[in-house]
């Protein structure tokens, strides 16, 4: 039975990305940290070590750089986490949030028309969240755009939609209609506890018990 070793060639700086890549867990990989990892790998391997007359080792190293270069990177976190992570940072203590006002953290998005600038990325994100994205037929049918057609346009309409039910999760938790940017965010780190399998924040917005 053939052997084949493959040597990848790690410098110092690049050390600390495989730890960090390796630390980080499964199911919270986002589409950009599997761009990088791709990217991680295509250049520390060591292609001069490669055989190219060996017909099996050349088979293998083609793969595995089709591999590497075509794996559509998907995103391994769920939708409200994603939303959650889009807005966060941009979230400051004495904002007044309710389900009005939490459109305004989308207002670069509504104004570029994408929350990404990469209409791959945009099809990329659909396509890890679509079975998390639930629409109400009206809403659909008068007010959302072709996700076919216009999907940068569409992914902000359905995260601003995501982003309404998390402030309605949240107001039907503790009874309160606005809530403080810091009474958000105590809300949030209270509850999007990703060290578990099943985050409870997923639980609370999807009402799963």
């Amino acid at each position: 039975m053939p052997k084949i070793t493959l040597t990848f060639n790690i410098p110092e700086n690049k050390e600390t990305l495989f730890q960090k890549y390796d630390n980080l867990l499964t199911y919270n990989l986002t589409q950009d940290d599997q761009y990088a990892i791709q990217k991680l790998l295509e250049e520390t391997l060591d292609r001069n070590s490669i055989n190219y007359q060996n017909p099996i080792e050349n088979a293998l190293i083609h793969l595995l750089s089709t591999t590497i270069s075509q794996q559509r990177p998907d995103d391994k976190r769920s939708f409200p986490e994603f939303v959650i992570d889009y807005i966060y940072d941009d979230i400051e203590d004495d904002d007044n949030i309710n389900t009005e006002t939490i459109e305004y953290y989308f207002n670069n998005a509504l104004a570029n028309g994408t929350m990404t600038m990469s209409t791959q990325k945009t099809i990329n994100y659909l396509s890890s969240f679509w079975q998390d994205i639930e629409i109400d037929d009206e809403l659909y049918q008068n007010y959302f755009v072709n996700a076919f057609k216009e999907p940068d346009v569409f992914l902000v309409q359905v995260s601003i939609e995501m982003a309404k039910q998390i402030v309605d999760a949240f107001q039907d938790l503790t009874e309160k209609e606005t809530f403080t940017g810091q009474e958000f965010k105590d809300l949030i780190d209270q509850y999007d506890d990703r060290t578990n399998y099943i985050n409870p924040l997923n639980n609370l917005i999807w009402q799963i018990n």
